[in-house]
């Protein structure tokens, strides 16, 4: 945990304590107390001024806010969270378990706790439905969120939601998306750069329900390809089953029908798949195939070796989306949030083509 991490989780639990108007120590005390500079300071400031935990005055100092609370001044105490997805992405590490407990993490230091409800994919609208009556929510984050219906019935209960990386097509109000664009340009510019044209992408476009950024991904990796000049070959393009043994199983699939890669395009949380299957076929990792990841979980620099991947910051998409649905709470309608901004994070798992590799 880092310095800026450990104060910001000290100032969450101080504020706790403390009751709405309660001025805070003075800057200097509180660098002093927790050894911390001043650039740590704002930021954790800034953090809960967006959740609605703290207000400055100027000239005057620092004060504690009161709890979000709804119009008509119900303070919102719980928040639920609606995942809908297969119970195993809760349980096992990845994108999915890291966002909910940063979800929780930046929820309690907003004054707020939170509770899980899991919808399988196929759940139906009427069904969802009905259980959100029984819930009865103050406010709710949505994850995956596959039918607008959904928000329909929110809205028209006067509920507050936020939603994250929402599933079906159409761009939604008050949610927060994830640059899937940027994220295949990165990645193809990057290994054309290293000169690689024979570029294998292990997806996740599945024909039994429809995940908005995974198809995003898919025509963006066909337009890109199309930018430097490089002809698809639709045989490297192969679906992964969401997990490493379906990864596998498409790549050596590839390689028993003779096709020639020189590169492989996975999602962190599957990529595993891929190191296990081209070392069997006896392909070394980076020196006769690259591969780069997406997500960049934490398991990508401990592969060997470590994994070139592009970062989403998932602590930032847990912090919009508290800060979000604070604003929602209090009224706000007319606010927007950009797409999150991703980076190529560049370590040992992808190299410059060789002649040898691309004959």
């Amino acid at each position: 945990m880092t310095r800026a991490e450990f104060f910001q989780r000290q100032l969450g639990a101080l504020l706790k304590d403390l009751p709405a108007g309660t001025r805070l120590p003075p800057v200097r005390t509180l660098l002093k107390e927790y050894h911390i500079s001043l650039t740590t300071f704002n930021k954790a400031v800034k953090h809960f001024k967006d959740a609605g935990r703290l207000r400055a005055i100027h000239g005057s100092g620092i004060y504690v806010d009161k709890l979000p609370e709804k119009i008509g001044g119900e303070p919102v105490e719980v928040v639920n969270i609606l995942f809908f997805g297969y119970r195993s992405s809760l349980t096992s590490e990845g994108f999915i378990r890291s966002l909910s407990n940063l979800l929780g993490l930046q929820l309690s230091l907003a004054g707020m706790s939170a509770t899980f409800t899991l919808f399988p994919p196929e759940a139906s609208l009427e069904a969802v439905k009905q259980k959100l009556k029984k819930m009865r929510p103050q406010a709710v984050i949505t994850i995956n969120m596959y039918n607008p219906g959904i928000t329909q019935y929110l809205r028209s209960r006067g509920i507050p939601y936020i939603c994250i990386t929402p599933a079906h097509p159409a761009d939604q109000e008050y949610s927060l998306y994830l640059d899937d664009a940027s994220i295949m340009k990165q990645i193809l510019d990057y290994l054309t750069k290293l000169g690689h044209r024979h570029i294998c992408y292990i997806h996740g476009v599945s024909t039994q329900w429809y995940l908005r950024w995974e198809h995003i991904r898919e025509r963006e990796f066909y337009r890109c390809c199309t930018m430097h000049n490089i002809v698809p070959n639709l045989n490297l393009v192969r679906f992964g089953n969401f997990s490493p043994e379906g990864s596998a199983a498409a790549i050596r699939e590839i390689l028993n029908q003779g096709c020639k890669f020189t590169a492989v395009i996975a999602d962190d949380h599957i990529v595993s798949g891929v190191y296990r299957e081209l070392a069997r076929a006896g392909l070394r990792i980076p020196e006769d195939v690259s591969v780069i990841g997406i997500n960049d979980l934490e398991l990508a620099c401990h592969l060997l070796p470590p994994l070139t991947t592009v970062r989403n910051s998932t602590e930032e998409l847990a912090r919009l989306a508290v800060a979000g649905l604070v604003r929602r709470i209090a009224g706000e309608t007319d606010f927007t949030i950009p797409p999150l901004p991703v980076e190529l994070i560049v370590r040992d798992s992808a190299t410059k083509c060789s002649s040898i590799q691309s004959g």
